[in-house]
């Protein structure tokens, strides 16, 4: 007698993938905006991707893993966009590498305006989101290399205590200027001309 194996029940293995884990994150965002985090359910987090329940539990077993996802991407964006003014010529005045800095910060932010306010606006914590130090610890390394390449033109003599201090006014007014009204000083280009001015005061001869 043939024995037959019984069949098995177990639910397929899913297999990730980084474009699924794009359209969760990315569903995650705009049900945050658009319902606040209370009402941002797994469910309906699911539901706006098109996506089962279980196959969001298998990328993100929790709300709080999800809402973590979002809040690193958020310091990624902005702290790599401070990097990239190590592009600018090499001939720049320090001027222009400080407006430089300000200017990449924001166009990394303005593409997701909403979502970046909503982060801030919508999370129970929202010191959390520089729970890791990584945009002040970013924001110190450029401020403090764009002090090191004009130290001719600087006036304060101790350029890592001056680095700190400026990238925690920086990232104090930038993360409180999120919270205004769409149309604020980051759209019309005012708080980076307005910082830009002010930490060049502070460091120039």
């Amino acid at each position: 007698m043939v024995k037959v194996r019984p069949v098995s029940r177990r639910p397929p293995r899913l297999v990730r993938s980084d474009a699924v884990r794009t359209l969760l994150l990315r569903a995650a965002g705009q049900v945050l905006v658009e319902d606040g985090h209370a009402a941002a359910s797994m469910s309906r987090i699911a539901l706006r991707a098109g996506v089962s329940r279980p196959e969001l539990l298998a990328y993100f077993p929790t709300k709080e893993a999800l809402m973590a996802e979002l809040v690193k991407g958020f310091l990624e964006r902005t702290s790599h966009a401070l990097t990239r003014v190590t592009m600018t010529a090499a001939e720049a005045s320090p001027q222009a590498r400080v407006r430089a800095a300000l200017d990449q910060l924001v166009a990394a932010t303005l593409p997701e305006a909403q979502l970046n306010r909503a982060l801030l606006l919508e999370l129970p914590n929202p010191v959390a989101l520089d729970s890791s130090g990584l945009f002040l610890e970013m924001s110190t390394a450029v401020a403090t290399s764009l002090m090191e390449r004009h130290q001719a033109h600087l006036r304060v003599t101790d350029v890592s205590a001056a680095g700190h201090m400026l990238a925690t006014l920086v990232r104090g007014s930038f993360l409180m200027e999120l919270l205004r009204h769409p149309h604020s000083g980051l759209e019309s280009g005012v708080w980076a001309r307005e910082m830009s001015d002010l930490i060049c005061r502070y460091l120039l001869r």
